[in-house]
This record gives C-alpha cells, structure tokens and sequence, in this order.
C-alpha cells in the first residue's frame, strides 16, 4: 500500500538543498540524505522512519499557505458579507464581473459552439441572460442591452479576450456579426423594389428607374444574392432558378462597377476584410479573383449555391463588367441574368439581353435617368406612358 513520503536531500554537510514531495510504493533508498513520513493527520504527526540528524525538529505536514487560507476564511466570515455589500453600492461594475464569474457553469458558453447555435437560440440565452442581469445593468449603467445591441457597450464590463469575459457579450458580438456578413437575410423590400421583385415572375426584362439614394443597387444586389446563393427568402414572389446560375453585374467603368455592384455584393472594395458584410452571405463566398480595371476591383466570384433542404450544393459564379469595354467584351458567355446598374448604351443592353437567350435567363436595369428619354428607357415604356410624361 502506497504511503506518502516527504524526501529532503541535504549535501555532505547535512545543508538541506532540495525538497520534494511525491507518492512512492515504500521509502527510497537514501544517500546523502533522510526520508520522513508526512503526518497522516493534523493532530498526530506520523513517526521518523528513517535516519535524521539528531536536533532537526519533525517536518509539520501545515505550511505557510495553510495557515495562510484559515486565516482568509476566517477574515470572509466575519467581514465578507459586509464588503460585498459595499462593493455592490460603490463599485457595481466590479460587483457584475464578480457575479459573472461565479455563474453556474451551464450559463457559460464555450465561444467556438456559437456557431452551432440558431439566430433564435442565441436571442433565447440572450434574454434569459437579461433577465438575471438586468438590475445590475440599470443600476450601474454600464452596459444596458439597448446599447449593448448598437454595440455602444461602456468599457467597465468584461473585454473579449480578458479575465471576466462573459456569454452575454460574446452572445450579442455573435448576433452583431452574423447580422453584418448576411444582410441577405434581413433585407426588406418597401413596396416600390418589392413590385420590381415580383414583376421578374413572368417578365424577362426589368428596369427600376428612381432618383438617387433610393434603394435600387440595393434592390439589384440583393435580389442577385439570392440568385446566386439560392437563398430565397418566404416572402419571395420573383423570379426562382432552381440550380446554381452565371451571372453578370456591370457598371459603366471599372470603378464605377467596383464601387457599385461589388461594393453592395461583396461588401467595401478597400476593405478586403470586410468582404462578406455585402448582400451575399460571407459564409457563401467560396473565393474571389482580383480584376485589372480598377484598384481593389475584382473580375469573379464563386458563391456557394444551395446545400439547405432540397436545394442541392453547388457553386454559382459572378463576374463584373463594364460598359467602357464596348460590346465586343460582351459576346460569346452564356448567362442566367445580367444586371445593368447605371443606363447602357443600346448595343451594350441588346449584348448583355443575348446572353440570356439559352437559357432564359433575365436582365435587370437599375438607374437615375439622367440621360432623358433614352432608346433603352424607350424600350420599357408604351406610348401611353411616354405620352402622359410629354
């Protein structure tokens, strides 16, 4: 039966140079040296077994840390309750990381499982994470979930990273990002881009016409997220293409395509980083090609199609064009559906339409009339429209 020995080896001089503890079968043999058994309990030290110098009193199995923690236990009993409550009053951020901390360990999430949580599961723990936090919240205003939500937290709760990192945050950091890198899921359309939408059910060719700063890239950008990714949403009435499609998005320059349809695709064309905050799904860009027209401008994308349900996974592939190339750039590519953001020229419109033909596909158009009654506005428009405009 295995005893615990404490081993003390001294050099020649009987100077003690190194302690150990550790588990052995039976007492070492010993050179240069004594083995003492520890005392098997606090009150009756065990007997010397071995040879010790005679004046050397018995190893106590107590240390200082021992003594150390009775006299801190002691101290919390008489004391403790009155200086958290003092902390709670003064110190009520430091009071929170404390009760945190001590939260039981079912409240404590693991950060890399977050992903494996739904968008409703993570709101569930959130609000039931409220709920307990709540009044030191409001009390202490440090991190109110309004503000927390707006990502406007102040900085006396717990950082990412740092001692005192808590579910509740990393929760709402979470909901925060899945919200920037799929704005897909959260778009809704007002009436004007939701009519656009629906109209591509039974009609191949489709312009939104509106002044600025009005939502049609948007509109564009996320009605081709959804084609690419096949991601439709329930309230989807428009056009549906059930395998992984080819699309074009095109501009009338190089940087006008970059900061544009890539930009409300993809997300900031500086911020390379940032790709996956646009309209499509950054969990669905499977990889990207730079383009030569323009700075941080890219040619393709691969976007990941499908895989959820009875949508089947595969890839579909946007690129970018401009209208400055000329028509020649545009021939000889099978398409599902190229969109115009900004007015063609005629010839440019008429390519890009041909490209759709095999396998009828559609063209979007998106832009501020700013060059009048135009032949590609004229296309879009009957005689009576035209004439109520005269």
């Amino acid at each position: 039966m295995s005893k615990r020995y404490a081993t003390i080896i001294t050099d020649d001089d009987g100077r003690e140079v190194v302690s150990a503890i550790g588990e052995f079968e039976g007492a070492p043999d010993v050179r240069n040296g004594r083995v003492e058994p520890v005392a098997a309990d606090d009150d009756e030290p065990a007997d010397v077994t071995g040879p010790r110098p005679s004046g050397r009193p018995k190893r106590a199995k107590k240390t200082l840390a021992d003594g150390f923690l009775e006299a801190i236990r002691a101290d919390f009993r008489a004391h403790g309750a009155g200086v958290i409550a003092e902390v709670r009053s003064e110190k009520p951020d430091q009071y929170l990381k404390i009760v945190l901390s001590v939260l039981p360990k079912d409240l404590h999430l693991n950060i890399n499982s977050l992903e494996a949580l739904s968008d409703d599961e993570i709101r569930q723990r959130i609000r039931g994470l409220e709920a307990v936090l709540r009044p030191f919240l409001e009390k202490s205003g440090v991190a109110r979930p309004s503000l927390a939500r707006q990502g406007l937290a102040k900085p006396g709760l717990a950082k990412p990273g740092r001692d005192g990192e808590t579910e509740y945050l990393s929760l709402l950091r979470e909901l925060d990002r899945r919200r920037r890198t799929n704005q897909l899921a959260a778009y809704r359309p007002y009436p004007r881009q939701a009519e656009f939408h629906a109209a591509g059910a039974i009609n191949r060719e489709r312009l939104f016409m509106a002044g600025n700063q009005l939502g049609k890239t948007r509109a564009g950008g996320a009605e081709w997220a959804m084609h690419l990714t096949g991601r439709y949403p329930e309230w989807w009435q428009g056009k549906v293409f059930d395998t992984a499609v080819r699309l074009w998005a095109a501009g009338v320059t190089a940087e006008g395509t970059r900061d544009n349809p890539q930009r409300i695709l993809i997300g900031p064309p500086q911020q390379p980083a940032a790709w996956g905050t646009g309209m499509i799904p950054a969990d669905a860009i499977v990889s990207t090609i730079m383009g030569r027209g323009a700075p941080h401008g890219l040619d393709s994308a691969v976007v990941r199609h499908g895989g959820g349900g009875d949508v089947q996974a595969d890839e579909s592939v946007l690129s970018f064009k401009s209208f400055e190339k000329g028509r020649e750039k545009w021939q000889g590519e099978t398409l599902h559906g190229v969109w115009f953001d900004e007015e063609p020229p005629l010839d440019i419109y008429s390519e890009g339409l041909t490209r759709t033909n095999a396998t009828g596909g559609i063209t979007i158009v998106t832009f501020t009339p700013l060059l009048g009654m135009s032949e590609v506005v004229l296309l879009f428009l009957s005689a009576e429209a035209v004439a109520g405009m005269g």
